[in-house]
């Protein structure tokens, strides 16, 4: 039998803080699968992790036989700017000049030829883009959006600080939409989002 979507025994935590533990899915061609469970049991967690937005602190996924965590170029090019082709050119048929913003995760190096395939107007970027490539190879074609460690959000105080300031600059001095590398947690304290705009804010960034 075939598993498109497939886990092996993966774990996820958030600051010591166990969301998942030891997941095993085995999702059948063909199949219709739900994630059923009351609010904090992980179901958005355990999505993006196959989605590669996320990365299990151990254990791994595959979908449709390739790890999700691990794809070569011809893979990144088959999953993520082929269906991100389509997408954008679908939207675009029905708004013409929609902007559109992109979240390849991990991409690294093939970030430049994402941008180019796909034609949209700015690119997501995590907390682990190298900044160079980004100045010299991105900000020069398109804006972009990041890429704030959430981790740096929870701890707050100076170690923030110097996380804002990093994003500033390394890259305002381009088309920069200042924002988190990835999703806001859930126990992120409101003081520190306060902190964070304030600091922006300061820098002189427009928001």
């Amino acid at each position: 039998m075939n598993f498109p979507i497939r886990t092996y025994s993966i774990w996820k935590q958030f600051r010591g803080t166990t969301v998942l533990e030891d997941l095993c899915l085995n999702v059948p061609e063909g199949s219709i699968y739900g994630l059923v469970g009351p609010s904090g049991a992980g179901k958005t967690t355990a999505i993006k992790l196959l989605m590669n937005i996320l990365r299990p602190s151990a254990g791994w996924s595959e979908v449709f036989g390739v790890n999700s965590h691990r794809l070569s170029p011809r893979e990144f090019a088959q999953w993520s700017i082929e269906p991100t082709r389509r997408i954008v050119a679908g939207v675009r048929r029905q708004v013409p000049g929609a902007k559109i913003i992109g979240f390849p995760r991990g991409a690294g190096a093939l970030l430049p030829s994402y941008i180019e395939a796909t034609g949209v107007d700015a690119v997501s970027i995590d907390w682990a883009a190298e900044p160079s490539l980004i100045r010299d190879k991105v900000q020069n074609r398109v804006a972009v959006q990041g890429n704030l460690d959430p981790l740096a959000l929870i701890a707050g105080g100076a170690a923030l600080d110097r996380a804002v300031d990093d994003v500033l600059t390394n890259f305002a001095g381009g088309r920069l939409i200042f924002n988190l590398g990835h999703g806001i947690q859930p126990e992120t304290p409101i003081p520190h989002v306060e902190q964070m705009i304030r600091r922006v804010r300061g820098n002189g960034i427009r928001n």
